[in-house]
This record gives C-alpha cells, structure tokens and sequence, in this order.
C-alpha cells in the first residue's frame, strides 16, 4: 500500500510486484491522466500497462477499484508511436510464475498445458528473447 496524497481520486493503491498488478481504490471519480500517474510512480514513465475488461461471467465488481497490468517486452498492445519500450518478463510469463508459486492452476490448467507454458517460459525467460536493443526512437 502507497501514500495516496498526490493522487487526487486514488483511496488506496495495492501493488502486487510478483504480477505486476496496481489495484487503485478510488472515489469514483478517477480518469485516464491520475491512472498514468499512479503508473509512472510505481513502474516508470516507460513502462506500459493495461486494464482488462473481461467477459460478463468473469466480472467482478465490488469496489470502485481499476486494476493496471504492468506489461513486458514479448506483451503485444497498440503503440502508436512506434517506440515500444522492453522490459524483462511478460505479463503471461510473470502470471506463470506466480500461480507455480502458490500451487494455483486452474482444473482447465492440466498438467500437459501446464508444462507446455512452463518449456515455453523457460525458453522466453532464458534471455534470448528479452534481449534489449539498440532504441530508434530518439532514446
């Protein structure tokens, strides 16, 4: 939990380092430039995240709460600028990761699916594919 003060709509803010989760709690009144602030402040003005909107039967709403995913190099989301910043894991790779932590899979997570994630996570995470390059946008 952060100190909310310079978040005008923010109640509480929890964050989730293992998933790279920020739950924000707000008043109801939260817009898209205090959500990036809240972003900047804990992952950096180039990192990008996402909200999900789920399907109706997965919805779960009983706070006034958004929730931001802190995405990784391999993660797609429209850039429009052409400039996409890398990081280390994705947001699927870091998910894996912490469910193998906990013990949490699932019952549509069978053990075959579940090792086929953990040989391509261990592929994507040995270094080869979160290399950095070389940026062309000015940087």
């Amino acid at each position: 939990m952060t100190d909310t003060t310079k978040h005008r709509a923010a109640i509480r803010i929890e964050h989730d380092e293992m998933r790279g989760l920020l739950s924000v709690e707000h008043d109801g009144t939260i817009g898209w430039d205090e959500l990036q602030a809240i972003k900047n402040t804990w992952w950096g003005p180039e990192t990008a995240a996402i909200e999900v909107y789920p399907p109706d039967r997965h919805v779960v709403n009983s706070l006034p709460m958004r929730h931001l995913w802190r995405l990784g190099p391999n993660d797609f989301w429209p850039d429009l600028t052409g400039c996409k910043p890398h990081g280390a894991l994705s947001l699927k790779e870091r998910d894996l990761m912490a469910r193998m932590q906990v013990g949490l899979f699932g019952a549509e997570d069978g053990a075959a699916q579940r090792s086929s994630s953990d040989s391509s996570f261990a592929k994507s995470s040995s270094g080869s594919a979160a290399t950095n390059t070389a940026s062309t946008c000015g940087r």
